[in-house]
């Protein structure tokens, strides 16, 4: 947390609890003075005290927006992937991962990139012939990583 105390203020005034002195009526203004100053010095206290609470409270609520945004993150890269039917795929040139039945009922027999080839009017597999029945969207690319020299 930052300090507050990096402006620059004032030399603290020490404020100790004490009785009145002995003979307080003798010289009333100079046990005035002392008192308007033991009060300017609380006063000042409180002042930077204050600066304090709002400074800890902006800090507070940056990392309660900070942390519902990366929990919000997590919640959105730790939802399964799910194929989606290929009615709701792409159809502006980009590749995905299509995959269709085959001759099995209970899982893909086929998984492949994909895209959709505008001048037939159709999806395209790479490496089948066949038309996909649903597909998944490509993952983002690593970030921060160097290609591999070939």
């Amino acid at each position: 947390m930052p300090d507050p105390s990096h402006r620059p203020y004032k030399p603290m005034t020490i404020i100790r609890p004490h009785d009145k002195p002995a003979l307080w009526w003798l010289f009333p203004w100079s046990y005035a003075q002392t008192l308007h100053t033991a009060a300017n010095a609380l006063r000042a206290l409180c002042d930077r005290l204050d600066d304090a609470l709002t400074l800890q409270s902006h800090i507070i609520a940056d990392q309660s927006e900070e942390i519902a945004n990366l929990r919000r993150r997590v919640d959105e890269l730790s939802k399964p992937l799910e194929w989606l039917p290929i009615e709701s795929a792409p159809k502006d040139g980009s590749y995905f991962i299509g995959g269709t039945w085959g001759d099995m009922e209970s899982r893909p027999t086929w998984a492949a990139m994909c895209s959709y080839r505008a001048p037939f009017n159709q999806f395209q597999m790479m490496e089948t012939p066949d038309q996909p029945d649903f597909w998944l969207p490509l993952p983002k690319a690593p970030k921060n990583m160097e290609a591999p020299s070939r």
